[in-house]
């Protein structure tokens, strides 16, 4: 009987130690995406890299994407549709203009056809820009 207790602490600290693995897995994700990524999203001000680029792409189209499923085509779901898209797309024009900043434009660039793609592979200006630090400074060097 002794055994089978003894086993029974074993399996369950193996899953105590997989549940904090995972929180920390979690918590690294939160930490990269909250306080690295995405600090000020509706803001026009600063610089954004490649990847927070992409993802807020990649995060507006599947939101775009959900909207279209879950809503009826009537007139009120067309309305809501509306009213949900304005933020979604003062967010997208403001990540838009922070990686034009990346890459030491103005953000009226993004209206230049085929600009968007540009910008998603295109690599930042090196350094600080007059629209303020690099993106891959780290951020005791960000002052």
């Amino acid at each position: 009987m002794k055994d089978s207790g003894a086993s029974t602490q074993q399996v369950s600290s193996i899953k105590v130690r997989c549940n904090f693995a995972t929180l920390g897995y979690i918590a690294l994700l939160k930490n990269l995406l909250y306080q690295i990524m995405f600090k000020k999203p509706f803001s026009f001000d600063g610089r954004i890299g490649r990847t927070e680029y992409c993802l807020s792409y990649f995060g507006y189209f599947a939101i775009l994407v959900v909207l279209g499923a879950t809503f009826p085509n009537t007139d009120m779901a067309n309305l809501l549709q509306l009213i949900l898209l304005i933020p979604l797309i003062w967010f997208l024009l403001a990540q838009g203009a922070k990686r034009c900043h990346d890459r030491g434009n103005f953000g009226g660039f993004q209206i230049i056809p085929f600009y968007l793609l540009w910008m998603m592979f295109a690599p930042g200006d090196p350094g600080e820009n007059e629209y303020g630090p690099s993106p891959k400074q780290p951020a005791e060097q960000r002052v």
